[in-house]
């Protein structure tokens, strides 16, 4: 395919531009445009539409989608409850979740309470993702562009988009470590967590210490449409910019990208829960604060 890259330059750097700024979004996502975008994506890789929820702050979508993967293990996994009956618990769940966080100031445990609840590695739990069937089917998607171009297109197009992360692999990790932190506090016994976990789970300490162990594993159905946004502005630019043929995979990946931003994600086969943009945004660190008041 013939490319005059000359004539793309200018429209090339506008559209990295706009993936790089993207993380650094302040105004509140819109939850029908979300929901449509992962819905799309679910569907891309041959699953049904999730229950969604977009929540105000990442320590929300940690808690939230960790109780929601321990009552799909309890109830649908083990008790065979059926998958209405599953959905509704799960969504009623992420509701008290995201009204208790409302209603606290994220400080109200002492740090020197100790949890009484027993966690245990959660891999068959959360698993099976979609987070790897959804990054190995936009990989393949590169395949495809790469027959429709030549390496010197190719090469052109990755230097053009390609840009230096605003957010390093260290601040990712210490931002890890503040929710992981934050996550253990709130689940204590006199966190607003730890009481709504033992509100849902009735006196069922199975059930207890699924969503506990769920909440301190998040990272393994952490999806990063927007923070590895610097691959899908290389391969969006194929359809945006040079008008390539749309790849439905590719385009969901593209459309989840937009609209969440580097926001984190809890996906899993029958929830997904995206937590919305932060409210202030500091351009020199990655310093946020999110509405309901959770700062990193």
């Amino acid at each position: 395919m013939a490319i005059n890259l000359k004539e793309l330059k200018h429209p090339l750097a506008e559209h990295t531009r706009s993936w790089y700024n993207r993380p650094f979004r302040t105004t509140p996502a819109d939850p029908e445009i979300m929901a449509r975008a992962y819905q799309q994506l679910y569907a891309a890789v041959n699953l049904q539409p999730p229950v969604f929820a977009l929540v105000p702050s990442p320590l929300v979508t940690v808690v939230a989608g960790g109780f929601a993967a321990g009552i799909w293990r309890r109830m649908y996994g083990i008790n065979g409850a059926t998958r209405e009956d599953t959905r509704k618990a799960i969504q009623a769940a992420i509701s008290a979740v995201t009204s208790a966080a409302a209603e606290s100031n994220f400080s109200a445990a002492s740090l020197v309470a100790k949890s009484d609840v027993k966690c245990f590695p959660v891999n068959s739990v959360i698993s099976p993702s979609p987070c790897r069937a959804v990054e190995v089917a936009v990989d393949k998607s590169y395949s495809v562009i790469e027959g429709l171009y030549d390496s010197g297109t190719l090469e052109a197009v990755f230097a053009a988009t390609e840009y230096k992360d605003h957010i390093s692999s260290a601040d990712l990790g210490a931002t890890q470590s503040v929710i992981c932190q934050a996550v253990d506090v709130a689940l204590l016994p006199n966190g607003w967590a730890g009481a709504v976990a033992r509100t849902i789970s009735q006196g069922d300490e199975f059930l207890l210490s699924l969503m506990f162990s769920c909440c301190k594993s998040w990272t393994i159905s952490r999806y990063g449409a927007g923070l590895y946004s610097r691959w899908i502005c290389y391969l969006s630019a194929f359809p945006d910019v040079l008008s390539a043929r749309k790849i439905p995979v590719l385009q969901a990946a593209i459309d989840a990208g937009i609209d969440a931003g580097s926001n984190l994600q809890w996906m899993h086969p029958e929830f997904c829960i995206v937590s919305d943009f932060p409210e202030t945004v500091n351009l020199f660190t990655v310093n946020r604060t999110w509405r309901d008041g959770f700062k990193i």
